[in-house]
């Protein structure tokens, strides 16, 4: 049996209720978790975390008290500098 996913619902405006429209996120403004950064990147986690803490590619934004993901357009922003810099 699988699971049904309901889409997500936005209402801009406290006291109104949701909209039954599901928002539409632009792919740039998209949160990547680890595996879809990996992926993205082709570098593994140890060295994401090294690369975060010399300050060479984008802090995570925290999502819970244990998970975190990256904003995709800074990921892709890291992608085309180090492209870039082959030239």
């Amino acid at each position: 049996m699988s699971a049904l996913v309901s889409p997500v619902t936005v209402s801009s405006v406290k006291g109104r209720r949701a909209s039954s429209t599901p928002a539409t996120i632009p792919p740039d403004r998209r949160i990547l978790r680890l595996p879809a950064v990996e992926d993205v990147t082709g570098i593994k986690k140890t060295k994401i975390y090294d690369e975060i803490k010399q300050g060479r590619f984008p802090q995570p934004v925290r999502l819970g008290t244990r998970s975190v993901g990256w904003l995709a357009d800074e990921v892709q922003l890291w992608i085309t500098q180090r492209a870039a810099e082959r030239s």
